[in-house]
């Protein structure tokens, strides 16, 4: 069972991080309830392993909200919420309260649908007068946005909320959805949220964002030729420009013996990141010197090597590193003066925010193609990263009259 997303859908769900969505799609027996979450690999897979999360409906005065919760931390899980703003979600829910069957679908960091299950979603009777009077959210009312999440941190905290109804689903059980990407160079790059491969399932993500930035593609785990071949990084671009290093750094979590917190998780990835650092320095340094570059069938790879290269430390949440100041400003600074380049630290979720803005840039441009915006873009951002106490940040790009990007 595969859920494809309608062009309004697949549009808001590239647009934000997580998100989550109640919809009516064809199913066996015609349209009916489903229910579509998005949100970064990591968190994912603390479905897979935990079997068991919450799902929240409150009314809250003439509007309804609903949330997720991502079970990734017993003390301080995630939550991903809702206002009902579509009258397709009146209508799920309507459904939903003559007939509990909701197919649920799991959608990735960048919106690819990676496994899906069948739950029993009732929706108590109190709800039907509230869904024939239901006032429909608009984007403008950010008022309201305030007080749903002021709502649903009351109810994770235990309060008693009236006109409020929680589900949860214990022993779910979860069906993969293997996705693939052809690549420029005719390769088949595979996506399985259920692979424990957890490292080389987030280097495919990388390939799957960045190898239509150029004709010629990316180069998965590029061979450079000192006295024994290694790798030289995980992903490899280059053009008449630059050239950029991708090194991934991925947390195990399917495989490991208990499911770590997030404190846990953040202390492993600061570890994986200073690894990075110094495989990266290693690399750049292995350029300058103009050894031999191959691919993995062993074709000789032209790169760029004089102008000031990109290397970009990829984990699975930015988050984990909010308080990482190690990893700040003077730690970026270092690595510039050591190589000569940039450093950048990203999860997935920002290196799809990185391309899509390169790809606004070159359409809005005559002149830059989109491996020229994605070069003068990550410039940009390293202004900012240079500043920051941690490597925790996010930078938005604005197409408007005077195309600007913000942080936050």
């Amino acid at each position: 069972m595969v859920h494809i997303l309608s062009a309004h859908l697949r549009s808001e769900f590239l647009a934000v991080p997580t998100l989550v969505r109640l919809d009516m799609a064809s199913g066996e027996g015609g349209f009916e309830p489903t229910l579509l979450l998005k949100a970064g690999s990591l968190s994912l897979k603390y479905f897979l392993r935990r079997k068991e999360f919450r799902i929240v409906v409150t009314r809250i005065g003439s509007k309804i909200a609903y949330a997720v919760e991502i079970p990734d931390d017993p003390v301080s899980p995630g939550m991903v919420w809702s206002l009902v703003e579509r009258q397709v979600e009146v209508e799920a829910l309507r459904r939903l309260t003559l007939n509990p069957r909701c197919v649920m679908f799991l959608f990735n960091e960048i919106a690819v649908s990676v496994a899906w299950t069948e739950v029993k979603f009732s929706i108590d009777a109190i709800f039907s007068n509230a869904l024939k009077s239901v006032q429909l959210h608009t984007e403008t009312e950010k008022q309201d946005e305030d007080l749903v999440g002021t709502r649903f941190g009351e109810i994770w905290a235990g309060a008693n909320i009236t006109d409020t109804q929680i589900l949860k689903f214990q022993d779910v059980q979860w069906n993969e959805l293997e996705a693939s990407y052809i690549t420029m160079q005719a390769s088949v790059s595979k996506l399985s949220l259920f692979n424990t491969d957890e490292g080389g399932q987030q280097e495919e993500i990388a390939v799957w964002l960045t190898d239509s930035l150029h004709p010629r593609g990316c180069v998965k785990s590029p061979k450079v030729h000192e006295k024994v071949v290694r790798e030289l990084s995980d992903i490899l671009l280059s053009y008449e420009n630059g050239v950029f290093l991708i090194e991934s750094k991925a947390l195990g979590v399917l495989v490991r013996d208990s499911l770590p917190s997030r404190e846990k998780l953040s202390r492993d990835i600061i570890k994986h990141v200073l690894k990075a650092f110094d495989q990266l320095v290693g690399g750049i340094k292995n350029l300058r010197k103009g050894l031999l570059v191959t691919n993995g069938t062993g074709a000789h790879l032209d790169i760029e090597r004089e102008k000031p290269p990109h290397a970009i430390i990829l984990v699975p949440d930015l988050s984990l590193l909010e308080n990482a100041s190690d990893l700040g400003a003077k730690f970026i600074r270092n690595f510039m003066e050591i190589t000569g380049g940039y450093l950048h630290i990203l999860d997935t979720a920002e290196l799809l925010r990185v391309v899509q803005a390169a790809g606004m840039i070159a359409e809005g441009s005559k002149s830059l193609s989109k491996m020229m915006a994605f070069d003068w873009y990550l410039m940009e951002r390293a202004k900012r990263a240079i500043d920051n106490p941690t490597p925790c940040f996010f930078v938005l790009f604005r197409k408007g009259p005077a195309n600007n990007a913000a942080s936050s």
